[in-house]
């Protein structure tokens, strides 16, 4: 699996945290239900109004009869919201959750870092530059409504599976949550961290949620 070419790469067991802020509240997530093989993505536990909450995309939780969070071993998670119009899912945190905060402002040239959960155990940690931010139109992921997401590009490719990972500022804080890449140049896009505060704030979970795509 190839990730951000200019990046710098660490892998780490699960579990186990490294220097860089990020890894100690990134975790696995696996959903079962829609197809013949459970579904594999990223998660990131940030502080919400009431505790520790896990936030991921919709996308890779849509439609499933079970969601289980891998944080050194498995935990069953419970949907707490659904937004298909943002990508993005709110789930149960474990008792052992290590919350990062979400931050409160982005600006074009910063420099992150973008950590992936992988399924056979490790975590990928990434530099990557914010190169645009943006407010894109598009499809909600059913691809029936056309709908305005708050959304920054990083520089670099990610690959399938790497939904829901959190791109993470010098401080720990989460920038944003990975949802898409060009297939046409190496970029990805994550959604911004206005859009995950604005779940936060008004958890809902629609009928849609029990769809698959």
């Amino acid at each position: 699996m190839q990730h951000l070419a200019i990046a710098l790469l660490v892998a780490v067991l699960a579990g186990c945290a490294s220097g860089a802020p990020g890894v100690s509240s990134t975790v696995g997530i696996r959903a079962a239900g829609c197809e013949s093989t459970d579904r594999f993505g990223t998660g990131v536990i940030v502080a919400g109004p009431d505790g520790p909450i896990i936030v991921t995309s919709a996308h890779t939780v849509t439609g499933s009869t079970a969601i289980a969070v891998i944080a050194g071993r498995e935990h069953p998670a419970e949907l707490l919201a659904f937004d298909p119009a943002s990508d993005l899912a709110l789930l149960s945190a474990p008792e052992t959750a290590h919350p990062a905060p979400v931050a409160q402002t982005i600006d074009a040239g910063d420099r992150g870092r973008l950590v992936v959960w992988e399924p056979d155990g490790r975590f990928v940690e990434t530099e990557v530059e914010i190169r645009r931010l943006l407010r894109v139109t598009i499809e909600d992921i059913f691809v029936e409504a056309e709908v305005e997401r708050l959304a920054f590009e990083i520089d670099g490719t990610t690959t399938r599976g790497d939904s829901g990972a959190p791109v993470f500022d010098d401080a720990g804080r989460v920038l944003g949550i990975i949802y898409a890449r060009s297939r046409e140049r190496p970029a990805s896009f994550a959604v911004r961290h206005e859009e995950i505060s604005a779940l936060m704030s008004e958890p809902m979970i629609p009928p849609s949620a029990s769809r698959c795509r």
